[in-house]
């Protein structure tokens, strides 16, 4: 929880890259 926390703040624009990502392998992986 806090290392989560501490990255949130430091870099809060690595998360949702990271969720894109994730989603753009699902979406792969469904298409194909």
């Amino acid at each position: 929880m806090r290392n989560e926390n501490t990255k949130n703040k430091t870099n809060p624009f690595v998360t949702p890259l990271i969720t894109i990502a994730i989603i753009a392998n699902l979406l792969s992986f469904v298409l194909i």
